[in-house]
């Protein structure tokens, strides 16, 4: 019986503690679940504040982007990007509509709660704030634009204004600071909730025992670190979004920067595709430099060329062809505007490459250098003119020589008749008297024989030819000078000719004749078979011409202007491969080394005060190089001499 209840009472004290067991097992299982179901509604409120963050960042593009469409609209360039732009822009009003009341009502499956806290609701309905107008005004602008046919100034001033530094932004991130607020307020509620969950569950698991909870506790564990997985989730989002604003804002900086420098550039700045040549940017200087609109370049990016002078045109396709496979160019050409007007161009091209070192795109600068050409050409003028000046002395004594002698020449003629005019009148009187009487009268023929001693007529018949011979060539001396100044003095031809190199050298020759006689020997050894070279003629003279000049005066420096001594100053012409060449040379005194790198810098001279200007050889290597796509250099021994090599292409563009 004793056994018998004692079984009993014991089997009751398993029966209560299996109770019991059950019961603190069923409770901390309740507890346990309560904390999963807390610690899961933390990590939500952390998406909630991602989520936030992302509508925020998500309407200040959708107000940004709407601002930009608006200003593109209201410079319209091509027709079907207007009716894009303005389709575009149609859409942003509806989808800023749906982000903003996701913000204002919430969103289960955006993540943002139904639920709107006083602050929040004093930023979307109350000022300063007042979210929920503002929005509304400003969908109402982008409307405005949309449904009007020429968008107004007040509308893309309104827009420009919310969009970029508006209070609509303001009361934007106003609003998703507040959100980020009361997630994390709504964080630290579950967070406190949680952890007394916690504290009750560990005191639990004390008093009945750890092998009844391990496998509850693996179970809190694996939440918490997935609640600790979620939270750190949730600051990277943040973080991303953070990095992502920034992005896009210097983005903005960097685009602005770009287009305010390139319209503030005079001439046109442009972008290309290297491989489909697609016209990637052009600044809006294209439409006053080209008087052509920048849509028809972006639709034909090649019809640029149609503005070229139909005598460049050729040229130019040449020179933008080999900038392919060179890299760069830097040329010179004239375009016509529309209405015939004539202007000069200089485009500079310069590759871009990628990382792999391939060239990706192209650059250019069209500058308009009209004016600076024709400043240059009056400097030319100029310059050739002080030219003429240093040699008029020498051309005066030049044209004076054989005018002398042609005067003197003149008179003797004009004596030679007076006494030929009076011998014939003796002649004509006394046959006259003969005819009457039918005699000649006694003494006449010995007065005529006299008279033809006192003329002595066979001087005069042999002087009088070489007279007139003599006369005729000083004439001819004569044209020959005035013509070679009149062809050397001409401000010249706008375009190109067939120039035959030696007959244009020895123009220059015949204009500095007397500078050079007296100081050197001139040799010359010209190549005839030299064809034709397309040039500037007169500016090739105006080169030639300081060269020799400068030629002369290193001479006379090197053996004494008074000393009657001279040098020599050898010409040659040659034809090199594809170049026509000319060579200069003297046996002066040579360039010292220390100036040889400056010879051609404008305004550098070596000379007195008054005898020039410093801007011969500067002139010379503009025309060569710059206008002629050759090339002018030197060599120069000190006291031996210097000799000045030009080239000239044979054909136009080098």
């Amino acid at each position: 019986m004793a056994d018998s209840l004692a079984r009993a009472s014991t089997e009751r004290a398993v029966r209560a503690l299996r109770g019991r067991a059950l019961a603190s097992l069923f409770g901390l299982a309740g507890l346990a679940l309560l904390s999963y179901f807390v610690g899961i509604k933390v990590a939500e409120a952390d998406l909630y504040t991602t989520a936030a963050i992302d509508i925020g960042v998500r309407i200040r593009m959708l107000t940004q982007r709407a601002a930009l469409l608006a200003e593109e609209m209201a410079t319209p360039t091509d027709p079907a990007a207007s009716a894009a732009n303005r389709r575009q822009l149609g859409e942003i009003p509806s989808a800023l509509n749906s982000a903003h009341k996701i913000l204002v009502a919430g969103d289960l499956s955006g993540n943002i709660p139904a639920s709107v806290s006083a602050e929040m609701h004093k930023i979307l309905y109350e000022l300063p704030f007042t979210l929920d107008a503002r929005m509304g005004a400003f969908i109402a602008e982008v409307n405005g634009i949309v449904s009007a046919h020429d968008p107004a100034d007040s509308h893309l001033r309104a827009i420009r204004e919310m969009a970029m530094t508006g209070p609509l932004l303001d009361a934007v991130d106003a609003a998703v600071a507040q959100s980020r607020k009361d997630s994390e307020k709504r964080a630290l509620r579950l967070w406190r909730i949680q952890m007394g969950t916690l504290a009750l569950s560990l005191l639990a698991l004390l008093a009945s025992g750890m092998f009844l909870f391990a496998p509850m506790l693996r179970r809190v564990r694996t939440d918490m670190y997935r609640l600790a997985e979620a939270t750190a989730r949730a600051r990277e989002l943040e973080a991303e979004n953070e990095e992502r604003r920034r992005a896009e804002a210097a983005l903005r900086e960097s685009e602005e920067r770009f287009r305010q420098m390139a319209e503030s550039i005079s001439g046109v700045f442009w972008i290309s595709d290297a491989v489909t040549d697609e016209m990637i940017y052009v600044s809006h200087a294209y439409e006053r430099v080209f008087q052509r609109t920048r849509a028809s370049l972006y639709e034909s990016p090649g019809s640029w060329l149609e503005a070229v002078h139909p005598d460049d045109r050729g040229r130019v396709a040449e020179e933008s062809m080999q900038a392919r496979s060179s890299g760069a160019l830097d040329h010179e050409y004239r375009i016509a505007w529309p209405d015939g007007t004539i202007r000069w161009i200089r485009t500079r091209i310069f590759p871009v490459r990628n990382a792999d070192g391939n060239v990706s795109r192209y650059t250019g600068i069209c500058d308009d250098i009209t004016e600076q050409r024709l400043v240059q050409n009056q400097m030319g003028q100029s310059q050739k003119l002080e030219a003429i000046g240093q040699l008029a002395a020498g051309i005066a004594h030049e044209i004076n020589t054989p005018a002398q002698y042609v005067g003197d020449n003149i008179r003797f003629l004009r004596d030679s008749f007076d006494e030929l005019d009076r011998l014939l009148l003796r002649s004509e009187k006394l046959f006259a008297e003969a005819s009457r009487g039918g005699q000649v009268p006694p003494g006449a023929l010995d007065l005529l024989e006299e008279s033809v001693r006192d003329v002595d007529v066979g001087y005069l018949r042999e002087e009088i030819p070489k007279a007139i011979e003599q006369s005729l060539e000083g004439i001819a001396r004569i044209t020959k000078i005035v013509r070679a100044m009149k062809d050397f003095s001409h401000p010249g031809l706008q375009e190109r000719l067939p120039v035959d190199i030696n007959q244009a050298i020895e123009t220059t020759l015949t204009v500095a004749q007397n500078e050079l006689t007296y100081v050197a020997d001139i040799v010359t050894r010209f190549d005839r078979d030299l064809p034709s070279v397309p040039c500037y003629p007169n500016e090739i003279n105006q080169v030639v011409l300081n060269i020799l000049i400068n030629a002369a005066d290193a001479i006379a420096d090197a053996v004494g202007r008074d000393s009657g001594r001279k040098g020599t100053i050898s010409i040659s012409t040659a034809r090199v491969d594809s170049w026509a060449e000319i060579r200069i040379g003297d046996t002066g005194s040579g360039i010292p080394a220390k100036i040889r790198g400056r010879i051609f810098d404008p305004f550098f001279t070596t000379k007195d005060v008054g005898k020039g200007t410093g801007q011969g050889l500067a002139l010379s290597h503009a025309i060569i190089v710059e206008k002629h796509q050759g090339s002018i250099t030197f060599e120069s021994d000190v006291d031996r001499g210097t000799t000045f090599i030009i080239r000239l292409p044979l054909q136009p563009g080098g």
